[in-house]
């Protein structure tokens, strides 16, 4: 059987029947015809609502990372390099940095992440240490985390943690998880009302079953890209603001592989309504 070619659903379910047909099964009639145009209209509706909210999006927030030009990251040649994007992200946690959004973006990872909908507000939280490339050893293995911020709720006292492990090029290694998980039980010692947030990034949303079982939040960078860009987008006079926007658009483009500037016609339309409608979602939000 020869696989199933770019012309899309009539190859593949050409190529269906004939496997259907190889093991003995009872004979069926099916015409590919009628559920090959439902995907046509489906795609064809799909650019129309992108085209609408484009059009939206560009009024209503015209600094975009979708609409942008050029990649931080990609510009150097390191638009997939997964430790120059933990880098920058340990750099965008860190409200010590010039970058001048102040605890903002963290405070939106972590409300993101927060099952509780504790509300993290920006000014009720502090952080004490964000680093990337944290060193785990015990006496058999170790490693690195790729991103580790420390801080305390500001008024409660109560500590906090949260641990990201990025995967670009790279899969998870064997038990990668859980040696980062007995990093994360030995600083909890002590600590017995701390807060942990765990977030694995990939382009697997189903990548790994152990995180499902031990409290791990898995996100698409799409996600994550809608998520800084709902905070960052009102600090236009930060003077970090342009370095995230560049930032984010290589995100989009040498991360997740999209086209950019989006328009209509992107190969993807389904995805780019998904992060457009999140986006429009978040408009107003402070």
């Amino acid at each position: 059987m020869n696989p199933p070619t770019s012309d899309g659903a009539t190859k593949f379910l050409d190529d269906l029947r004939r496997v259907y047909a190889c093991i003995s099964a009872p004979p069926f009639e099916f015409d590919h015809r009628g559920l090959d145009a439902l995907f046509r209209k489906m795609r064809n509706h799909c650019k129309i609502s992108l085209k609408e909210r484009i059009e939206e999006l560009s009024e209503q927030d015209p600094d975009n990372p979708c609409f942008g030009h050029v990649s931080l990251f990609g510009s150097m040649d390191l638009g997939r390099w997964e430790t120059a994007h933990t880098n920058f992200l340990a750099w965008l946690f860190d409200p010590n940095q010039p970058h001048g959004f102040g605890s903002s973006i963290i405070a939106a990872v972590l409300n993101g992440l927060d099952d509780d909908n504790a509300d993290f507000n920006q000014e009720g939280i502090r952080v004490i240490n964000s680093c990337s490339e944290h060193y785990v050893s015990d006496a058999e293995t170790s490693g690195r985390i790729d991103v580790w911020v420390e801080g305390r709720i500001a008024v409660s006292k109560i500590p906090w943690l949260l641990v990201i492990e990025a995967k670009i090029e790279a899969s998870l290694g064997d038990g990668q998880l859980k040696k980062y998980d007995s990093r994360i039980t030995q600083w909890k010692t002590g600590k017995p009302n701390a807060r942990v947030f765990k977030l694995l990034l990939t382009h697997d949303l189903n990548s790994d079953d152990y995180a499902d079982r031990s409290g791990w939040k898995i996100w698409d960078y799409q996600k994550l890209v809608s998520i800084i860009w709902s905070s960052g987008r009102h600090h236009v006079d930060a003077p970090g603001y342009h370095l995230l926007r560049y930032y984010l658009t290589g995100v989009l483009s040498d991360v997740i592989g999209w086209k950019l500037p989006l328009t209509q016609d992107t190969e993807d339309p389904y995805n780019a309504l998904i992060y457009s409608s999140a986006l429009m979602g978040e408009r107003g939000h402070k």
